[in-house]
């Protein structure tokens, strides 16, 4: 009796026991799941705060870039005064000038040379300057030496501004060989004071191709004879340039060797070249006579061609052999010697 009452209570301290433990180990892993949770959130805030950092330091608004454009206002300011002293240098020249010449124009006066020598080192211009006879205003592209460059614009009264916007070359004049693959050229559209993808188009793509519709330069290769234009796009500005492209054809340069011959044939010689390709002259012989050079008449009257090599022309040519007959002086125990 007493064996089975100690049983009983030992089963009872068991449960108890088991039961206790279940219930101590559910507490710990309720803690273990809300400490997870809690480091959970403490990584996303401390990222949320690591990412509101780092846009307050390299952001649109932020300090670095804040801070480029400041100094991008900076070197703008620089160059637009650069050129306004050297423009007030020239126009300083120019009034000294008129006081003693009333006929020196104040708008032929400033060219690319004149405002680059004024300039004195300090930045180039670009290019040439463009005069609009109708506003009087002189537009270039400035290189301020610091890797920027600006379009800049003059008014007839002095004023000195930087001009924004895009602008690509208004025309374009492009050249290729008949039957020989066109070589690609580039053009750039150039930025001031926007940003945005450049957008490009081509009228007529047997004309000529572009290398891509996007970015801020492109190629374009010639195919063949006609006009095209193309056009850039960015931020609601648009430019337009119009390319002209001209295919060279073989020109035939015939030289009359007019009883004479070359390397032993007596076939006149003919080149086909294209235009500007440089052909070195024949030089023939024929038997006691001179050659006396080559002449672009039948007649042989006026200059005979210069040197020993000619640029192929535009259009067929001929040219002619003039031979004369050697000049005798009798010497050498009486036999006939050759004086030229």
């Amino acid at each position: 009796m007493i064996c089975k009452l100690e049983m009983r209570n030992i089963l009872i301290s068991k449960k108890k026991f088991e039961g206790g433990t279940r219930e101590s180990m559910k507490k710990t892993n309720e803690k273990k799941g809300i400490t997870l949770i809690a480091l959970i959130i403490t990584i996303i805030v401390l990222l949320i705060l690591a990412g509101v950092s780092i846009s307050l330091v390299v952001g649109d608004n932020g300090v670095l870039t804040q801070s480029k454009r400041a100094s991008d206002v900076t070197q703008e300011k620089t160059a637009v005064e650069e050129v306004e002293l050297a423009y007030s240098s020239l126009m300083a020249k120019y009034y000294e000038e008129y006081a003693s010449n009333a006929s020196v124009d104040k708008w032929a006066y400033v060219t690319t040379a004149s405002l680059q020598a004024e300039l004195n080192g300090t930045g180039t211009i670009i290019g040439e300057i463009e005069k609009n006879e109708t506003t009087k205003e002189i537009e270039f592209t400035y290189d301020s030496g610091k890797n920027k460059t600006y379009k800049m614009k003059i008014t007839y009264d002095g004023r000195v501004e930087r001009v924004t916007g895009l602008s690509i070359p208004s025309t374009l004049a492009l050249q290729k060989e008949e039957n020989v693959a066109g070589t690609p050229t580039a053009i750039t559209a150039v930025l001031d004071g926007i940003t945005g993808q450049v957008n490009w188009t081509n009228s007529n793509s047997a004309v000529a191709t572009i290398s891509s519709t996007t970015g801020e330069q492109i190629n374009v290769t010639p195919v063949s004879a006609g006009t095209t234009i193309i056009k850039a796009e960015c931020d609601g500005i648009e430019k337009q340039c119009e390319v002209t492209v001209t295919v060279l054809s073989k020109v035939a340069v015939t030289f009359k060797l007019n009883g004479g011959s070359v390397n032993n044939s007596t076939e006149d010689v003919v080149r086909n070249e294209f235009p500007g390709t440089e052909i070195t002259l024949p030089v023939p012989t024929k038997t006691g006579y001179i050659f006396g050079g080559w002449y672009s008449n039948q007649e042989l009257t006026g200059n005979p061609l210069d040197g020993s090599t000619i640029n192929t022309p535009n259009s067929v040519a001929t040219y002619w052999t003039k031979w004369r007959e050697p000049s005798y002086a009798f010497r050498n125990y009486g036999n006939p010697v050759a004086t030229d």
